[in-house]
Protein backbone atom coordinates (compact mmCIF):
# COMPACT_ATOMS: atom_id res chain seq x y z
CA UNK A 1 0.00 0.00 0.00
CA UNK A 2 2.75 2.23 1.14
CA UNK A 3 4.12 2.39 -2.93
CA UNK A 4 1.04 3.09 -4.30
CA UNK A 5 0.62 6.58 -1.86
CA UNK A 6 4.23 6.87 -2.57
CA UNK A 7 3.61 7.37 -6.62
CA UNK A 8 0.52 9.90 -6.00
CA UNK A 9 2.39 12.37 -4.11
CA UNK A 10 5.09 11.32 -6.81
CA UNK A 11 2.46 12.48 -10.29
CA UNK A 12 1.21 15.43 -8.03
CA UNK A 13 5.04 16.60 -7.64
CA UNK A 14 5.04 16.08 -11.36
CA UNK A 15 2.16 17.91 -11.96
CA UNK A 16 3.40 21.11 -10.49
CA UNK A 17 7.05 20.73 -12.13
CA UNK A 18 5.17 20.37 -15.61
CA UNK A 19 3.47 23.82 -14.76
CA UNK A 20 6.06 25.43 -13.16
CA UNK A 21 8.43 24.58 -16.64
CA UNK A 22 5.51 26.10 -18.44
CA UNK A 23 5.64 29.39 -16.50
CA UNK A 24 2.19 28.57 -15.75
CA UNK A 25 2.56 29.56 -11.92
CA UNK A 26 2.33 33.46 -10.58
CA UNK A 27 3.29 32.24 -7.38
CA UNK A 28 3.84 36.25 -6.04
CA UNK A 29 0.94 35.80 -3.58
CA UNK A 30 -0.09 31.82 -2.64
CA UNK A 31 -3.78 31.49 -0.72
CA UNK A 32 -4.66 28.87 1.95
CA UNK A 33 -7.70 27.76 2.84
CA UNK A 34 -9.37 24.55 4.21
CA UNK A 35 -12.50 22.90 3.38
CA UNK A 36 -15.04 19.82 4.90
CA UNK A 37 -15.61 17.07 3.06
CA UNK A 38 -18.86 15.42 4.63
CA UNK A 39 -18.84 11.11 5.85
CA UNK A 40 -21.71 9.48 4.52
CA UNK A 41 -21.12 5.88 5.80
CA UNK A 42 -18.22 7.28 8.71
CA UNK A 43 -14.68 5.25 8.42
CA UNK A 44 -11.45 6.62 10.20
CA UNK A 45 -10.48 10.53 10.65
CA UNK A 46 -13.43 11.46 11.03
CA UNK A 47 -15.22 14.33 13.83
CA UNK A 48 -17.83 16.15 14.36
CA UNK A 49 -17.76 20.26 12.85
CA UNK A 50 -19.37 22.28 15.54
CA UNK A 51 -19.29 25.19 12.96
CA UNK A 52 -20.93 24.01 9.96
CA UNK A 53 -22.69 21.09 12.25
CA UNK A 54 -21.30 18.24 10.14
CA UNK A 55 -19.60 14.96 10.44
CA UNK A 56 -16.09 14.39 8.23
CA UNK A 57 -13.02 15.31 7.86
CA UNK A 58 -10.95 18.55 6.43
CA UNK A 59 -8.00 19.23 4.56
CA UNK A 60 -5.76 22.68 4.38
CA UNK A 61 -4.59 23.09 0.84
CA UNK A 62 -2.64 26.24 -1.18
CA UNK A 63 -3.25 26.93 -4.61
CA UNK A 64 -1.62 30.26 -6.63
CA UNK A 65 -2.98 32.85 -8.36
CA UNK A 66 -4.38 30.62 -11.35
CA UNK A 67 -5.94 28.60 -9.22
CA UNK A 68 -3.49 25.71 -9.53
CA UNK A 69 -2.96 23.23 -6.41
CA UNK A 70 0.67 23.06 -5.39
CA UNK A 71 1.60 21.39 -2.32
CA UNK A 72 0.15 18.73 -1.36
CA UNK A 73 -3.25 19.02 1.19
CA UNK A 74 -2.61 18.40 4.96
CA UNK A 75 -5.87 16.48 6.38
CA UNK A 76 -7.56 16.01 9.43
CA UNK A 77 -10.51 14.95 10.86
CA UNK A 78 -13.76 17.69 11.42
CA UNK A 79 -14.03 18.14 15.30
CA UNK A 80 -9.67 19.33 14.70
CA UNK A 81 -8.79 23.53 14.41
CA UNK A 82 -7.69 24.39 11.14
CA UNK A 83 -5.43 26.94 12.54
CA UNK A 84 -2.88 23.97 14.00
CA UNK A 85 -3.01 22.38 10.17
CA UNK A 86 -1.49 25.37 8.36
CA UNK A 87 1.76 24.57 10.26
CA UNK A 88 1.89 21.58 9.19
CA UNK A 89 0.66 21.85 5.11
CA UNK A 90 3.65 24.84 5.35
CA UNK A 91 6.75 22.24 4.95
CA UNK A 92 4.82 20.15 2.20
CA UNK A 93 4.90 23.72 0.46
CA UNK A 94 8.20 24.50 0.56
CA UNK A 95 9.29 21.15 -0.02
CA UNK A 96 7.31 20.78 -3.46
CA UNK A 97 8.77 24.27 -4.05
CA UNK A 98 12.32 22.97 -3.28
CA UNK A 99 11.62 19.62 -5.82
CA UNK A 100 10.48 21.42 -8.53
CA UNK A 101 12.68 24.11 -8.17
CA UNK A 102 10.34 27.34 -7.28
CA UNK A 103 11.57 30.52 -5.57
CA UNK A 104 9.08 31.41 -2.26
CA UNK A 105 11.10 33.75 -0.87
CA UNK A 106 9.02 37.43 -0.83
CA UNK A 107 5.54 35.55 -1.78
CA UNK A 108 2.52 36.36 0.25
CA UNK A 109 0.53 33.96 1.47
CA UNK A 110 -2.91 35.38 2.00
CA UNK A 111 -5.01 33.56 4.34
CA UNK A 112 -8.71 33.72 6.00
CA UNK A 113 -8.50 35.09 9.98
CA UNK A 114 -8.88 31.32 11.63
CA UNK A 115 -5.20 31.38 11.01
CA UNK A 116 -4.50 34.78 12.40
CA UNK A 117 -1.69 33.78 15.50
CA UNK A 118 1.53 34.23 16.56
CA UNK A 119 2.96 31.06 15.81
CA UNK A 120 1.51 30.91 12.18
CA UNK A 121 2.78 34.23 11.45
CA UNK A 122 6.23 33.10 12.82
CA UNK A 123 6.02 30.12 10.74
CA UNK A 124 5.55 31.76 7.76
CA UNK A 125 8.34 34.21 8.68
CA UNK A 126 10.89 31.99 9.13
CA UNK A 127 10.28 30.55 5.77
CA UNK A 128 11.34 33.74 3.93
CA UNK A 129 7.01 34.53 3.20
CA UNK A 130 5.39 37.21 4.19
CA UNK A 131 1.92 36.32 6.22
CA UNK A 132 -1.04 38.70 4.70
CA UNK A 133 -3.77 37.09 7.31
CA UNK A 134 -7.15 38.79 7.86
CA UNK A 135 -6.89 40.11 11.62
CA UNK A 136 -9.13 38.07 14.36
CA UNK A 137 -10.53 40.87 16.66
CA UNK A 138 -11.24 37.79 19.11
CA UNK A 139 -13.95 39.81 20.42
CA UNK A 140 -11.52 42.87 21.61
CA UNK A 141 -13.03 46.71 21.04
CA UNK A 142 -10.01 48.12 20.79
CA UNK A 143 -7.12 48.01 18.12
CA UNK A 144 -4.15 45.69 19.72
CA UNK A 145 -0.94 47.82 21.14
CA UNK A 146 1.99 47.54 18.92
CA UNK A 147 2.96 47.60 15.67
CA UNK A 148 0.13 46.83 12.55
CA UNK A 149 0.83 43.79 11.07
CA UNK A 150 1.03 43.65 7.07
CA UNK A 151 -2.44 43.14 5.27
CA UNK A 152 -3.69 43.94 2.08
CA UNK A 153 -7.20 43.72 1.74
CA UNK A 154 -7.50 43.88 -2.26
CA UNK A 155 -5.15 40.58 -1.97
CA UNK A 156 -7.26 38.76 0.47
CA UNK A 157 -10.29 39.74 -1.69
CA UNK A 158 -8.49 37.67 -4.51
CA UNK A 159 -9.51 34.58 -2.25
CA UNK A 160 -13.39 34.60 -3.44
CA UNK A 161 -12.32 34.08 -6.90
CA UNK A 162 -9.08 32.00 -6.34
CA UNK A 163 -8.73 29.43 -3.44
CA UNK A 164 -12.59 29.08 -2.95
CA UNK A 165 -13.31 28.77 -6.90
CA UNK A 166 -11.40 26.10 -6.44
CA UNK A 167 -13.15 24.04 -3.86
CA UNK A 168 -15.95 25.08 -5.54
CA UNK A 169 -14.68 23.16 -8.74
CA UNK A 170 -13.68 19.95 -6.54
CA UNK A 171 -17.18 20.24 -4.81
CA UNK A 172 -19.02 19.89 -8.72
CA UNK A 173 -17.81 16.34 -8.72
CA UNK A 174 -20.16 14.11 -5.95
CA UNK A 175 -17.25 11.60 -5.21
CA UNK A 176 -15.59 14.32 -3.86
CA UNK A 177 -18.26 16.25 -2.63
CA UNK A 178 -19.34 13.58 -0.17
CA UNK A 179 -17.12 11.05 1.36
CA UNK A 180 -18.64 7.68 0.67
CA UNK A 181 -15.77 5.36 1.46
CA UNK A 182 -14.57 4.00 4.76
CA UNK A 183 -11.30 4.14 4.14
CA UNK A 184 -9.22 7.77 4.35
CA UNK A 185 -6.71 6.98 2.54
CA UNK A 186 -8.86 6.26 -0.56
CA UNK A 187 -10.56 9.50 -0.26
CA UNK A 188 -7.66 11.54 -0.39
CA UNK A 189 -6.44 9.44 -3.40
CA UNK A 190 -9.69 10.63 -5.17
CA UNK A 191 -8.69 14.56 -3.84
CA UNK A 192 -5.11 14.17 -4.99
CA UNK A 193 -5.86 13.31 -8.48
CA UNK A 194 -8.52 16.33 -8.69
CA UNK A 195 -5.65 18.09 -7.52
CA UNK A 196 -3.17 16.89 -9.97
CA UNK A 197 -5.49 17.66 -12.69
CA UNK A 198 -5.62 21.63 -12.13
CA UNK A 199 -8.20 23.49 -14.59
CA UNK A 200 -5.03 24.17 -17.36
CA UNK A 201 -3.80 21.17 -17.51
CA UNK A 202 -7.27 19.67 -18.11
CA UNK A 203 -8.08 22.36 -20.57
CA UNK A 204 -4.46 21.39 -22.47
CA UNK A 205 -5.89 17.25 -22.14
CA UNK A 206 -9.01 18.20 -24.09
CA UNK A 207 -7.63 20.20 -26.87
CA UNK A 208 -5.21 17.57 -27.61
CA UNK A 209 -1.75 18.48 -26.45
CA UNK A 210 0.54 15.92 -24.58
CA UNK A 211 1.68 16.24 -21.19
CA UNK A 212 4.09 14.34 -19.39
CA UNK A 213 4.08 13.82 -15.73
CA UNK A 214 7.87 12.63 -13.84
CA UNK A 215 8.11 10.20 -11.34
CA UNK A 216 10.93 12.01 -8.92
CA UNK A 217 12.45 8.87 -7.43
CA UNK A 218 12.42 6.27 -10.89
CA UNK A 219 12.26 9.28 -13.27
CA UNK A 220 9.47 7.22 -15.32
CA UNK A 221 7.68 9.18 -17.95
CA UNK A 222 4.53 8.62 -18.46
CA UNK A 223 3.07 10.33 -21.62
CA UNK A 224 -0.86 11.25 -21.50
CA UNK A 225 -0.80 11.11 -25.37
CA UNK A 226 -3.89 12.67 -27.66
CA UNK A 227 -6.86 10.63 -26.38
CA UNK A 228 -9.65 13.92 -27.28
CA UNK A 229 -10.10 15.81 -30.58
CA UNK A 230 -10.51 19.54 -30.05
CA UNK A 231 -14.17 20.22 -28.98
CA UNK A 232 -16.27 23.28 -28.54
CA UNK A 233 -16.55 25.37 -25.34
CA UNK A 234 -17.22 23.19 -21.98
CA UNK A 235 -20.56 22.82 -20.40
CA UNK A 236 -20.53 20.93 -17.06
CA UNK A 237 -21.53 17.66 -18.67
CA UNK A 238 -18.54 17.50 -20.94
CA UNK A 239 -16.26 18.39 -18.10
CA UNK A 240 -17.66 15.69 -16.16
CA UNK A 241 -17.17 13.60 -19.03
CA UNK A 242 -13.47 14.95 -19.44
CA UNK A 243 -12.94 13.96 -16.41
CA UNK A 244 -13.68 10.25 -15.92
CA UNK A 245 -11.78 9.58 -19.33
CA UNK A 246 -8.73 11.32 -17.78
CA UNK A 247 -9.11 9.07 -15.02
CA UNK A 248 -9.52 6.43 -16.60
CA UNK A 249 -6.10 7.25 -19.21
CA UNK A 250 -4.03 7.99 -15.94
CA UNK A 251 -4.96 4.26 -14.60
CA UNK A 252 -4.05 2.82 -18.14
CA UNK A 253 -0.72 4.38 -17.45
CA UNK A 254 -0.45 3.21 -13.39
CA UNK A 255 -1.21 -0.45 -15.86
CA UNK A 256 1.88 -0.07 -17.82
CA UNK A 257 4.15 0.68 -15.43
CA UNK A 258 2.98 -1.69 -13.24
CA UNK A 259 3.43 -4.53 -15.96
CA UNK A 260 6.60 -3.93 -15.94
CA UNK A 261 7.09 -1.78 -19.25
CA UNK A 262 10.73 -1.45 -19.94
CA UNK A 263 12.44 2.45 -20.53
CA UNK A 264 11.94 1.75 -24.42
CA UNK A 265 7.90 1.45 -24.07
CA UNK A 266 7.80 3.81 -21.66
CA UNK A 267 9.09 6.30 -23.97
CA UNK A 268 7.00 5.21 -26.98
CA UNK A 269 3.35 5.94 -26.45
CA UNK A 270 1.96 3.75 -28.66
CA UNK A 271 2.87 0.65 -26.39
CA UNK A 272 0.67 2.52 -23.93
CA UNK A 273 -1.73 2.69 -26.20
CA UNK A 274 -1.83 -0.48 -27.27
CA UNK A 275 -1.74 -1.60 -23.49
CA UNK A 276 -4.76 0.44 -23.03
CA UNK A 277 -6.52 -0.99 -26.00
CA UNK A 278 -5.76 -5.05 -24.32
CA UNK A 279 -7.79 -3.41 -21.08
CA UNK A 280 -10.11 -2.32 -22.79
CA UNK A 281 -12.65 -4.15 -21.17
CA UNK A 282 -11.92 -1.98 -18.01
CA UNK A 283 -12.37 1.16 -19.50
CA UNK A 284 -14.36 3.57 -17.39
CA UNK A 285 -17.36 4.94 -19.27
CA UNK A 286 -19.29 7.46 -17.41
CA UNK A 287 -23.30 7.24 -17.21
CA UNK A 288 -24.06 11.30 -18.13
CA UNK A 289 -27.28 11.72 -20.05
Amino acid sequence: MGGRWLYRHAIFTGSVLKLHQDNRLDISVVHGDGTTTVAQKGGDNIGFNGHKKVKGDKAVAFCDRHCNVIAAFVSASGNRNESPLLREALPQLTHIARAVGMNLHGTVVSLDGVYDCRLNCKAIFNRGMIPNINPNLRTRKLPKRGRKPFFKKSIFDERFRIIERVFAWEDKFRRLLLRFERLSQVHYAFKSLAYTTPPTILLDLISGSIVGFHFGASCAVIPLVRWMPKIPPLDTKTLTICFFKLISRILFQFLAVSLGADASSDNNPQSVVSLAKNANHCRLKPTCK
